[in-house]
């Protein structure tokens, strides 16, 4: 090897290390950048996420009891899950085989169904939630009233 081409290969060993080098300073830097500002993006994040509120409203109807068999004779509890829009909760009207069972104005919405006295077999049950800004979410849920 000549003097000429080990310098050739030490310069351009030099410059490529070189190169490496400033590569990943610049990695790491990135990295740095990046580590720095996660908290402050996550602060922004959290802050613009807080503020604001649901306006979508929802209404969703459940039964107290894990069973899927409901017998005529027994109280039955009845829980209506809803709410949203901008100004709270307003109300939930709630309907048995299409009569007005009446409102419920207070959260948690519950009410209890004695259905001694009526008939066996489909029974509809729906909740109309209305919210503050008039806005009407409805759920219906069919069970099967047995004897």
């Amino acid at each position: 090897m000549k003097f000429s081409d080990y310098k050739l290969f030490c310069n351009s060993y030099l410059l490529l290390n070189s190169y490496y080098n400033c590569m990943v300073r610049k990695f790491l830097n990135n990295i740095n950048l990046i580590r720095l500002s996660t908290p402050y993006l996550l602060i922004i994040l959290l802050f613009f996420s807080c503020n604001k509120k649901s306006t979508e409203a929802f209404c969703r109807i459940s039964f107290a009891v894990e069973t899927d068999t409901f017998y005529r004779g027994c109280t039955i509890p009845i829980s209506v899950y809803a709410g949203g829009g901008t100004n709270g909760e307003f109300h939930v009207q709630l309907f048995i085989n299409g009569e007005n069972e009446g409102f419920i104005s207070t959260a948690p919405y519950k009410y209890y169904w004695d259905t001694e006295g009526v008939s066996t077999g489909d029974q509809t049950i729906k909740a109309i939630y209305t919210s503050s800004e008039n806005i009407a979410v409805t759920d219906e849920q069919i069970i099967n009233l047995l004897p």
